[in-house]
């Protein structure tokens, strides 16, 4: 493969993985492929400003990601310098937390990539906290998975009908059963549901159209997040939905007792929904 399809190959997967709509306040908000420390991803908004100008942030969210698991970065001079460095080399500003950046709108596609570079820099400020242990949701579900299946593949990358690779957390091989596919959805907040939920819903629509007999599981982090009930609707429709804290009804499946979980709180969740 020479350089110029290398680079085409690039620029397509990096096309594709973005994801933009609009919203109330006549900004956009801009979905992209590259991932947090946790296993989002990074979401930026790009606000029309006067003159021509354009403002590129990322709402607070990541300094507040850090917040939530206990690191400070204004907390100590080091831990200040350190935050400087991550953002210097952009000129991204932090403005009470909010990452930033200002310039002519026919430069906004430069802009998004500076702050999501930033981003991206600033999140991984979490990796110097000693007190955090690098144990994410996509680490514990697979913990929870291999602790009841014979054989699990952890990160496993699948290619969909549309040839675009998609990493799940989990593959399980099951003796005379289908191979279970098992992807971990665990948003920072509420904002960022909606799009975790699409993004797995394309996922396991175009890999059912290029992967015969496997079935899928979106196993949902509901300790730290509230789903809506629509949501979890949706997701049964191209899945199988367990949650952290229903998943002992996940394990006769992981075993290869049975292909569809028993009777949950789940289902009843789900059922519920479906009436109103």
């Amino acid at each position: 493969m020479n350089c110029q399809d290398l680079i085409a190959a690039h620029l397509r997967h990096v096309e594709d993985g973005f994801a933009c709509r609009a919203l109330p306040d006549g900004s956009t908000l801009v979905v992209t492929p590259y991932q947090l420390p946790d296993g989002d991803l990074v979401e930026l908004v790009v606000e029309l400003l006067s003159g021509g100008q354009v403002l590129v942030r990322d709402l607070g969210e990541t300094t507040a990601m850090l917040g939530v698991q206990g690191f400070d970065p204004h907390a100590s001079e080091k831990r200040k310098w350190l935050l400087d460095r991550a953002v210097r080399l952009t000129d991204v500003t932090v403005d009470n937390g909010e990452l930033r950046k200002q310039g002519p709108a026919d430069q906004a596609g430069v802009l998004l990539l500076d702050v999501a570079a930033a981003v991206r820099g600033v999140a991984d400020l979490i990796y110097l906290h000693r007190s955090q242990e690098p144990r994410d949701f996509d680490a514990r579900v697979v913990e929870f998975v291999a602790d009841h299946a014979a054989e699990v593949q952890p990160r496993v990358t699948v290619k969909g009908l549309s040839g675009h690779p998609y990493r799940v957390t989990a593959k399980v091989i099951r003796a005379d059963k289908a191979p279970l596919l098992v992807s971990a959805l665990s948003p920072r907040g509420s904002g960022q549901i909606k799009a975790s939920v699409d993004r797995t819903i394309r996922q396991w629509v175009d890999i059912d159209g290029a992967v015969d007999r496997t079935q899928k599981v979106s196993f949902l982090n509901d300790v730290s997040v509230e789903w809506k009930q629509s949501d979890l609707v949706l997701l049964d429709r191209f899945s199988i939905v367990s949650t952290w804290q229903t998943r002992q009804s996940l394990e006769p499946v992981l075993a290869g007792v049975r292909d569809e979980p028993e009777q949950r709180e789940l289902q009843a969740q789900l059922d519920g929904s479906e009436e109103h």
